[in-house]
């Protein structure tokens, strides 16, 4: 078990006395009987010893099922199970369980694998975690559902729990995650409500928890992480949704390094004056400190864009994700990654970079580390400064390390920019002080589409989605999301 990378939760239980079951007459006339009893001698309390016997085994697998940690399975096979009809789409699946991953760590009182504790919104995009994959492979393979175009059709039979829910079954492990369910009256409770909501309440109510965890996300790093001089009003990193006139079709705005939502606002305006619905994703670290930015990944900026996409997702018929700069290659990122993402855009895409402070962002990061290993933080170098286009907006130092982890990023993006096949367009300014056109012009050749399209523009900055000449640039992108 250990070597096959099974996850165990141990947890003991308070002690279970026996003392309380050899309290009946016969028991007790047998305990204290002078009498010799040998090993194959009927005892008189037989049949009483049975019934304490079987009372106190249901009593110990009901504090054991009490203590049940639950984990993704459980909340996969018990839904599957509650569900009224034998056939559900694979998309509403998936957001029940989201919601659910959202009820049980703070509404019932039962114990929770790690799992469930961290965000769950990959569970909607490209389940980089695998936990969605894994159980319909145990499903499929055990007979519990069948897979049909991307619904799922239940066979009922194999879910049907049985009288002695302890019971093991190896032949059926989903029957037993959803057996171990039972006892807990609030999850069960909240699994029926979750089966039974209509599936456009479901949409709506996916939508609420990610605007939550959104602004709560925001909320909370903004105060952890205010720095007097050095952060902005609370307003400029605040994620933005403009509700459309249809919901056809909704688009998902990706900022830049170092930048805010409000780096993309000109061209939401634009977007959402042609009926589209439109959200601005924060990706984290921004709009608040270069000291939190130094602290994050990758995986909190695709976190942050996986959120803006489910939401989307949820609202809208098809989605377009795009972004300017950084937000440009995280844009083509989750087009390489989230199979339902219908046209992706991206503009000044940052592989390749012309200052030269960038290639040594490794090197600087790695020398951090070691003199702070060998107690000389004073001679390290975690930030460098910033000359912005937009100081409104935009943090006046580069943290170092995140400008490292930026790079690292979009070099795994131009691995697998053969992997998009979805619609592409790609945008650059010819004469950008910030990114090497060449480079981008080169990246694109890789992109695996069919349908893609490369647009030069005859311009001298890099941030050409606002300013002169940024209503050529806009239009483009408009132009492109009506092929969509």
């Amino acid at each position: 078990m250990f070597f096959e990378g099974v996850d165990i939760d141990s947890r003991f239980g308070t002690a279970i006395s026996a003392a309380e079951s050899l309290t009946s007459s016969r028991i007790r006339h047998d305990i204290f009987s002078v009498q010799q009893i040998n090993f194959d001698d009927q005892l008189p309390s037989l049949q009483s010893m049975r019934r304490e016997a079987t009372s106190l085994m249901y009593r110990f697998m009901s504090n054991i099922y009490s203590m049940t940690t639950v984990n993704h399975d459980h909340l996969f096979a018990s839904l599957l199970r509650a569900l009224p009809c034998s056939r559900i789409s694979e998309e509403d699946f998936r957001r029940r369980v989201f919601l659910l991953t959202d009820l049980v760590p703070d509404k019932t009182l039962v114990f929770c694998h790690q799992s469930l504790e961290i965000g769950q919104v990959a569970l909607l995009t490209d389940d980089r975690y695998h936990k969605y994959r894994d159980f319909l492979a145990l499903a499929r393979e055990t007979g519990v559902v069948r897979y049909e175009k991307g619904f799922l059709l239940r066979n009922t039979g194999n879910l049907t729990a049985g009288k002695e829910f302890h019971r093991i079954r190896i032949e059926n492990p989903l029957g037993v995650a959803a057996n171990e369910v039972r006892p807990l009256t609030g999850l069960k409770r909240q699994v029926r409500w979750m089966a039974w909501l209509p599936e456009m309440l479901i949409r709506h109510r996916v939508v609420d928890v990610l605007l939550r965890q959104a602004a709560e996300q925001y909320k909370t790093d903004y105060s952890r992480y205010f720095q007097p001089g050095d952060s902005k009003t609370r307003d400029v990193g605040e994620p933005i949704l403009l509700k459309g006139s249809s919901r056809r079709l909704g688009v998902v705005l990706i900022h830049g390094f170092l930048a805010s939502p409000r780096e993309v606002f000109e061209l939401a305006k634009q977007l959402h004056n042609k009926g589209c619905w439109v959200y601005c994703v924060r990706l984290r670290g921004h709009g608040t400190s270069p000291e939190d930015l130094s602290t994050r990944s990758g995986i909190d900026w695709i976190e942050s864009v996986d959120i803006g996409y489910a939401l989307m997702s949820a609202l809208c018929a098809k989605v377009v994700v795009g972004g300017f700069s950084f937000g440009g290659g995280m844009a083509l990122d989750s087009a390489a990654r989230i199979e339902g993402i219908s046209a992706v855009f991206s503009v000044c895409p940052p592989f390749r970079l012309h200052n030269i402070s960038s290639r040594f962002a490794g090197a600087a990061t790695s020398w951090n580390h070691l003199m702070n290993s060998l107690h000389f933080p004073g001679i390290t170098k975690e930030y460098v400064k910033n000359n912005s286009e937009n100081p409104q907006i935009n943090y006046s130092r580069v943290p170092v390390a995140a400008l490292s982890e930026m790079v690292n990023f979009m070099k795994e993006v131009e691995a697998r920019l053969a992997t998009i096949r979805v619609p592409t367009l790609v945008i650059q300014a010819q004469g950008d002080p910030v990114v090497n056109a060449e480079s981008t012009a080169l990246m694109f050749n890789r992109i695996g589409a069919k349908e893609k399209r490369y647009v030069p523009f005859d311009l001298h900055r890099h941030g050409i989605l606002a300013g002169e000449g940024s209503d050529k640039v806009q239009r483009a992108i408009a132009e492109f999301i009506d092929t969509v």
